[in-house]
């Protein structure tokens, strides 16, 4: 008979102690108890709905269609603006194309969103490299006076 722990005593992947396991929605959880009570009393409890409806409980009636009928959500048009040139460029064409109710302007402000954190990593210039040479030397220079420092408070304390 092949073993069902693993080296550390675990069970594997697929087995355990108890060969029957738990049956299929035994548990008692209140999510659980809740579902047994709603497929016992459902149906009487749909019709109860439906007749609050028909009456004109106006909530009923919601509850009914939102689970009936999906709502409704907005579809995004096609944008036909270009999006190329410099971010004042673009806004300018965008802030024209709200006037005229070509796009809506929750497109606008989501485009121009984008135009900002993409030009905003842009970079057309080349980084000064004796700036960045100048940082790394510092910083390595910086490091080595920590160590310094760190190794000349252990000497003081006698710790080597």
């Amino acid at each position: 008979m092949a073993t069902t722990r693993d080296p550390k005593g675990r069970f594997r992947a697929g087995t355990s102690g108890n060969k029957a396991g738990r049956p299929p929605g035994s548990g008692s959880s209140p999510g659980v108890l809740l579902r047994r009570e709603i497929a016992k009393h459902g149906p009487v409890l749909l019709k109860k709905m439906l007749a609050s409806a028909k009456d004109g409980d106006m909530d009923a009636l919601t509850w009914l269609l939102d689970r009936v009928i999906p709502k409704l959500r907005a579809e995004p048009a096609p944008v036909h603006v270009d999006l190329t040139g410099a971010a004042q460029e673009i806004s300018t064409r965008l802030l024209t194309a709200v006037s005229d109710g070509s796009i809506a302007p929750e497109t606008a402000t989501e485009l121009l969103t984008l135009v900002r954190e993409t030009t905003a990593t842009d970079t057309t210039a080349p980084p000064d490299l004796t700036v960045l040479d100048r940082m790394f030397d510092d910083a390595v220079a910086k490091a080595q006076a920590d160590r310094d420092a760190l190794r000349a408070e252990r000497g003081q304390e006698g710790i080597a």
